[in-house]
């Protein structure tokens, strides 16, 4: 006795294009039932093997291979819309399994159903009649080349015509989408631990335990697999895709004129959304932020960029010094800051023999303003600055101190 059921993974995820396998030995079982399915279309892979009568399919790139088993006589119809993408198909039938018939009888003419190559989004596959319990094959291909998701639907009812096999009991149905890197527990729906299980992915990796780990995967794997499970009394078919979704590329750099400030340059690419943690319990959603520490210190800066629910990071560690420890930093003040309009620069303990000079910094380092300190007291006007963060470098022949300056 054989059983022929899709697939339904249980997964954990630990942080993983389209590379379709072009076997029809690989068709994924297909179950409607009244109901719609979804999936990616098959991109960038090579053709359909060759062996097959492919009909009047002049390209067979990007193939996705399904298989569905008849449960009632009479006419299926089944929509299939491509999204996007100009899709087209062959269905072959009727077997009485859906495996044998991969290495010699789909070669046959006479076995031919239904085929399209119209330039259409969307096609409709009809079987005038279908064989109660007979096994039918699908091969859906997408000559644009357009990553999309691909529609499958049975439009005729099942009530009053043919239907398509769907034993509730022993029928799952899932779509695995995971992102690159990650780490995928993969769990049979058959637990028989007396049973022998292979499962055969897309790159043509292999494995024979019952629940198998895929540490990092890649994008190797995009595309159908098979799970073989054969029990004392049965044969059982699992099938499905897994679709691996890109991460974004992630970069960045930073520059720093000053003591404790750090501009950050953002240059990852593919990406929907950033965010950066400096390591000092800050973030900033910024492409472009500016970030200036308050302690001396080591810290571990982080870019998460995220695509599609999936995230890549960059990170880099910064020896950050606040300031120099001297007695020049002890003989000024500097107020009101933040400012508006004015600050005033005092020294308490003025060398007229030390000369000391002080520049105001953009954020990028550029100078706007310089002024000898001649006395005391020093104010400079600061009313024409945008709002924004700025450095005061205090200076002299011997010594150099920055400051954080905030114009309101």
């Amino acid at each position: 006795m054989k059983r022929f059921v899709l697939f339904l993974f249980i997964i954990y995820f630990c942080n993983i294009a389209f590379s379709q396998i072009n076997l029809c030995r690989m068709a994924i079982p297909l179950c409607l039932n009244n109901d719609s399915i979804s999936f990616p279309a098959a991109v960038n892979t090579i053709e359909a093997s060759a062996g097959p009568n492919y009909g009047c399919l002049y390209d067979m790139h990007n193939p996705i291979w399904f298989f569905f088993q008849a449960s009632k006589s009479g006419a299926i119809s089944l929509s299939i819309h491509g999204g996007t993408a100009d899709i087209d198909f062959i269905c072959w039938g009727p077997f009485i399994e859906p495996f044998t018939p991969c290495s010699s009888q789909i070669s046959d003419t006479s076995l031919i159903i239904d085929c399209s190559y119209s330039n259409s989004f969307n096609e409709l596959c009809l079987i005038p009649n279908a064989d109660s319990g007979a096994f039918y094959i699908l091969l859906i291909t997408n000559y644009s080349n357009i990553a999309t998701n691909v529609t499958i639907a049975q439009t005729n009812s099942s009530d009053s015509t043919g239907a398509i096999h769907c034993d509730t009991s022993n029928i799952y149905y899932g779509s695995l989408n995971v992102c690159a890197k990650d780490t995928v527990y993969l769990q049979s729906v058959i637990n028989d631990p007396t049973a022998q299980y292979t499962w055969v992915f897309a790159n043509g990796d292999s494995s024979f335990v019952q629940n198998p780990i895929i540490p990092n995967i890649d994008s190797t794997y995009y595309g159908q697999m098979i799970n073989k499970v054969i029990t004392a009394t049965d044969t059982i078919y699992i099938g499905g895709i897994i679709a691996v979704k890109p991460l974004p590329k992630v970069k960045f750099k930073w520059v720093t004129n000053w003591w404790g400030c750090f501009a950050f340059t953002n240059q990852s690419i593919n990406y929907d959304s950033l965010v950066w943690d400096f390591g000092d319990d800050s973030i900033s959603l910024s492409e472009n932020p500016l970030h200036c520490y308050e302690q001396n210190g080591i810290y571990i800066v982080t870019l998460n960029a995220y695509l599609n629910g999936c995230k890549n990071i960059k990170q880099d560690t910064l020896e950050v010094a606040v300031g120099i420890s001297n007695n020049l930093i002890n003989n000024f003040t500097i107020k009101p800051n933040p400012a508006s309009d004015y600050i005033d620069i005092e020294v308490s303990i003025f060398d007229n023999h030390q000369k000391l000079e002080i520049d105001l910094m953009d954020i990028s380092g550029r100078i706007l303003l310089s002024q000898m300190i001649l006395n005391k007291k020093t104010t400079l006007n600061v009313s024409n600055l945008k709002k924004g963060i700025y450095i005061l470098k205090i200076h002299s022949s011997q010594q150099t101190n920055f400051v954080k300056f905030v114009k309101m």
